[in-house]
């Protein structure tokens, strides 16, 4: 629908619009008159089927939002540069698979979404985005980041999810601005102390590797507020979360724990605790000292202790039941039963 798009641009060039909405213009081409529109402040062009853009986008100078998402693109031009007044650049859901290193002009840029391509690796000059505050490298192909990567010390929102990561480097301590990091479906199999410098991080996200423990250093820190531990290969619940003091969310499913230590009773702040399918046989009484705890999730474990009756009750039920409290008379008689005949068994 280029003609139709010519138009939009013809409107806007003739009211001097500051903000501009061609998404879902089913459009494969960008016309050039795209140029003229030179006080341009926002540009969607989402949802196209762009496989370049024209060297005339790089006159939009006072452009600070270009939205590129869900389209077909497979390069920018060098003039990407030229957007010096850019604070948001959305590429998400392209065919990129390399950025020009005119990238790293865009010194204003606080916002960069190139999840869902096809990058293998990311250009040294992306280490001149100094003012960086959010970036999603979510769905691609990256194995390592450069080392300009790591100068990025703004950053406090960063994703690189399914990806191909095998390991992490301890440059991941430079990022102490960070408040959000995910790092799931990976194949990282350890984590470096310096993970533990981040003193700003709420969020975690782990899940999805092949993780086996945590380094000691993950309990310094005191900020985090959800942990996703996920689909991991865990088998004992690391002894130095107790000291995430701050914790409100801890996701645990999907591994091979076989105990909870009585130290998991000093994360008083939790109020989702995530154990679905482990190897738990039975809880600490001092699962009950978690008094803001409103889910807890436990099946696909083969716990005897607390009994079945009392885990179908949910956390009501598993708490009273801990507690000392009475869990209601048909559950009593059935935990009764089950002693009795668990005491029969030994005598025999």
């Amino acid at each position: 629908m280029e003609s139709e798009l010519a138009q939009d641009i013809k409107e806007a060039l003739e009211g001097n619009h500051k903000e501009l909405d061609l998404s879902r213009a089913d459009a494969s081409e960008l016309p050039p008159e795209i140029g003229d529109l030179t006080n341009l402040v926002r540009l969607n062009l989402d949802f196209n089927e762009f496989t370049q853009l024209p060297p005339v986008i790089g006159k939009l100078t006072n452009l600070q939002h270009l939205s590129l998402s869900d389209n077909e693109l497979t390069t920018l031009p060098p003039e990407i540069g030229n957007l010096v007044n850019l604070e948001v650049l959305d590429l998400g859901i392209n065919n990129l698979t390399t950025l020009p290193p005119e990238i790293g002009k865009l010194a204003k840029l606080r916002k960069l979404s190139l999840d869902r391509n096809d990058f293998t690796s990311l250009s040294p000059e992306i280490g001149g985005l100094v003012n960086l505050i959010e970036l999603n490298l979510d769905g691609n192909q990256l194995g390592a980041l450069p080392q300009e990567f790591w100068k990025l010390g703004n950053l406090q929102y960063l994703s690189i999810g399914e990806n191909r990561f095998a390991t992490l480097p301890p440059e991941i301590e430079n990022l102490s601005s960070l408040t959000e990091f995910d790092l799931s479906i990976n194949q990282v199999n350890s984590l470096p102390g310096e993970i533990g410098k981040l003193k700003h991080l709420k969020l975690l996200d782990v899940s999805g590797n092949q993780l086996t423990g945590l380094p000691l250093e993950i309990g310094n820190i005191s900020s985090l507020e959800v942990f996703n531990f996920g689909n991991n290969q865990i088998s004992e619940f690391p002894p130095n979360l107790a000291r995430l003091s701050s914790l409100r969310e801890l996701y645990l499913e999907e591994n091979q724990i076989t105990t909870l230590p009585p130290e998991i009773g000093s994360l008083t702040g939790l109020e989702r605790l995530e154990l679905v399918g482990n190897k738990l046989t039975s809880l600490p009484p001092e699962i009950a000292d978690l008094t803001k705890l409103d889910e807890l999730t436990l099946y696909d474990n083969p716990l005897t202790d607390p009994p079945a009756k009392i885990v179908e009750q949910g956390i009501t039920g598993i708490m009273a039941y801990f507690r000392g409290e009475s869990v209601g008379e048909d559950v009593e008689e059935d935990v009764e039963e089950d002693v009795e005949e668990s005491v029969e068994e030994s005598e025999v």
